[in-house]
């Protein structure tokens, strides 16, 4: 069967939907995987997403006390859309795990860090997401003893 539309103009409707809905898309043939997956592709797709001016979202890890509590409710991973009261806590495997997250991201990849415990790379839209080596710096504090070096600091 024919296809009804040229492919360029499939792959210009597809750069301005949302990374989600690409996951999805991915399935419907081999070309469109194919686009999808492009480096080229995801450029395009990421430089219509910072043009079409919508909100900018924050990744934070959140420590919550409850009244009296001496140990903190942990929420891992949570979003926050800048310049709104919205947000979305997203369940993880890490969850009782208070991680630091880095301040920007790199193609919506999210960093998560602990001073002794191996670096989160995360795609919170994907929940993918891979373990990192401890650095020399990390085995150290380790070797050192994790409770004197956040007492140091």
């Amino acid at each position: 069967m024919e296809s009804l539309l040229h492919h360029e103009v499939v792959e210009c409707i597809l750069e301005r939907v949302p990374a989600k809905s690409l996951l999805r898309f991915k399935a419907v043939s081999k070309q469109w995987k194919s686009t999808i997956e492009s480096r080229l592709f995801q450029e395009k797709q990421f430089r219509n997403r910072q043009e079409s001016g919508d909100p900018d979202v924050l990744m934070v890890s959140v420590l919550k006390y409850e009244d009296g509590s001496d140990e903190p409710d942990i929420e891992a991973l949570r979003t926050l859309v800048l310049g709104s009261s919205s947000s979305v806590k997203i369940p993880t495997f890490w969850e009782d795990t208070y991680y630091f997250v880095c301040p920007s991201s790199c193609d919506g990849l999210v960093c998560l860090y602990y001073p002794v415990l191996p670096v989160l790379v995360v795609n919170p839209t994907t929940r993918w997401h891979r373990p990192l080596p401890l650095c020399k710096f990390q085995q150290h504090i380790i070797d050192l003893g994790e409770q004197t070096y956040l007492d140091s600091g």
